[in-house]
């Protein structure tokens, strides 16, 4: 049981290194690209949830009721999950730090930004294929 947490503590310590090094680059205007900040968020999501499960029932015997709350807690996940991504769908000028409309073009990387009516392009430019320049090299707007 103990190996469990000390698992947890090493899992938390890689992600908060990855957060740390992103800050240290980002005072000399560079940033991690989506490619390894979408991993880095799912991880962090499912070992956070994973360690509340694994505490919630190390200290609960099984039983139907707690059964049947965690399965409303799932669907309320679900309800959860489909409005946010239903939110942002729809709302272009939201302040969302992982992107995940994004493509490579040469030496590149192209965010897809706005809504529907004014959408536009951010292209940085790639340092490697893992980290980028923060400043927006250019803008393109769509008529």
């Amino acid at each position: 049981m103990r190996k469990y947490l000390n698992m947890f503590r090493i899992l938390y310590l890689i992600l908060l290194l990855f957060v740390l090094v992103n800050f240290i680059l980002s005072f000399y205007g560079y940033a991690f690209t989506p490619l390894l900040w979408n991993p880095w968020l799912y991880l962090g999501a499912v070992t956070a949830f994973s360690h509340i499960w694994y505490r919630f029932y190390r200290k609960h015997a099984p039983n139907w009721k707690n059964l049947v709350s965690v399965l409303l807690g799932l669907f309320a996940m679900v309800i959860l999950v489909l409005f946010i991504v239903l939110f942002f769908t729809f709302d272009g000028h939201g302040l969302v730090t992982i992107h995940s409309e994004y493509y490579l073009k040469e030496k590149s990387i192209v965010f897809q930004r706005g809504s529907l009516l004014d959408a536009f392009d951010e292209y940085h430019e790639l340092v490697n294929p893992f980290v980028m320049k923060k400043e927006v090299k250019k803008k393109v707007y769509f008529d």
